[in-house]
């Protein structure tokens, strides 16, 4: 099954900011190679910052773009962008639903996992990551 992940409003500006922001360094950088034409080591410069600049509006833009969870053969993959991480469901032990914070934690004997998708999808996802490992407790907290 899949899941969309879900964006806070902070976490979004900041993606597009950096990206617009990466951007204009595309722009600017590109428009001081024609400025610079004769000396090769500021066109190799600005060659360097505009791709550089590239990269981050493209990981950006990646990242808000494709950002999921998927649970496929006991792993539960979180895609972000180019980024890929897997945690493998059968040492799972916990599963805490905060309703406040509306996101699921997943624990493990020796870290955590922040799964931050939409609230409508809490129950599909338990029930999916308790079909895969059925020894897993759950539990739904409320943080005063």
């Amino acid at each position: 099954m899949k899941f969309k992940c879900k964006f806070n409003l902070p976490i979004t500006i900041l993606i597009a900011v950096l990206s617009v922001a990466s951007l204009v360094g595309v722009i600017t950088n590109v428009i001081m190679i024609f400025n610079n034409l004769y000396y090769p080591l500021k066109i190799v410069l600005h060659a360097i910052l505009a791709l550089c600049c590239i990269v981050i509006v493209v990981i950006g833009v990646m990242t808000i773009l494709v950002y999921y969870y998927k649970i496929d053969n006991g792993l539960l993959i979180r895609r972000a962008g180019i980024f890929r991480e897997t945690i493998d469901l059968s040492k799972v032990l916990y599963v805490c639903k905060y309703t406040d914070l509306n996101n699921i934690i997943l624990y493990d004997e020796k870290s955590f996992a922040l799964i931050s998708i939409n609230e409508y999808d809490f129950d599909k996802f338990v029930s999916a990551v308790r079909e895969v490992n059925s020894n897993i407790q759950y539990e739904i907290k409320t943080v005063e």
